[in-house]
């Protein structure tokens, strides 16, 4: 895997490093071709991912029955071919109170305000009861999937949570690169998803709608700077990266989320490309001195 340079990177990047990626990319267009995407979760925050605690595997099961969703990821990093590079960036941060409350000028609240709200229409808490016209206690009822979708809400409310942001470049020498690859880069978080869930999406990625659009090709080219700018600069919560209108590509994670998306991969994530060291553990020499 000499050839394949893939990078998980949590918000370590120094200056100096990212200044000389800078220079790889941004100053050798002719030589080097790049593309990349952001990540945003498909539901709001608050409803968590599919986490290994879904995949049971806080259960502590043999490794032949194991599914650790982070194996797509390293086979996707494994499948790189020689002058193709991609790096992946997850920049996290203390979650604060940085929404207004609805109705108020001052008053913020966090993400657990917006959850709470969230199940009291799921489990239909808010519905007024009028006495004329009773209504139907079967409709009051929830579903298997609504009641699994609460109970995960639930669960994630009792977790630690972070302001997080996720995006990924993909850079190839220019005979190397591949469509190919930017399409499976944009679907690499698909399998942390579920229908009742949350889940992961490509965001904010290079391009125009039309052809016509961006004939000189220099329209999608600024969109692509910008990008790996925000990526060298680790910028997800800064104002200044903010678009108008308070947009942006952050979103919460709570702990175990987090350990589902980036973890060290057990034993059932094999890949040819993937080598492993042996280990073993020993006592230390009996003349360490104290």
């Amino acid at each position: 895997m000499a050839h394949t340079i893939a990078v998980i990177i949590l918000s370590t990047l120094t200056r100096t490093a990212s200044v000389g990626l800078n220079v790889l990319v941004g100053d050798n267009p002719d030589t080097h071709q790049y593309w990349g995407c952001e990540f945003v979760k498909t539901a709001p925050s608050h409803v968590p991912i599919k986490t290994y605690t879904d995949y049971k595997l806080n259960e502590d099961p043999k490794e032949e029955f194991k599914i650790d969703p982070i194996t797509p990821v390293i086979e996707f990093l494994g499948s790189l071919r020689k002058g193709e590079q991609v790096w992946i960036q997850i920049a996290i941060r203390a979650h604060g109170k940085d929404k207004k409350k609805p109705g108020t000028w001052f008053e913020k609240v966090d993400w657990k305000f917006e959850a709470n709200e969230d199940i009291k229409k799921r489990t239909k808490r808010d519905v007024k009861i009028d006495k004329d016209k009773p209504m139907n206690p079967n409709l009051m009822q929830l579903t298997k999937g609504e009641r699994e979708t609460v109970e995960a809400i639930e669960r994630n409310l009792s977790k630690i949570p972070f302001d997080c942001g996720m995006r990924a470049i993909y850079v190839a020498k220019t005979e190397a690169f591949r469509g190919t690859t930017t399409a499976a880069l944009s679907g690499i978080y698909r399998q942390f998803g579920a229908q009742n869930l949350n889940g992961f999406k490509a965001d904010k990625a290079p391009g125009v709608k039309y052809p016509w659009q961006d004939r000189k090709g220099t329209i999608v080219l600024g969109q692509k700077k910008k990008l790996f700018n925000k990526y060298r600069e680790r910028a997800f919560f800064y104002e200044e990266y903010i678009p108008v209108g308070g947009s942006t590509s952050s979103f919460v994670m709570t702990t175990e989320e987090l350990a589902t998306v980036y973890h060290f991969p057990g034993d059932v994530a094999r890949t040819p490309t993937l080598s492993r060291v042996t280990a073993k553990k020993v006592e230390p020499p009996t003349n360490l001195p104290i």
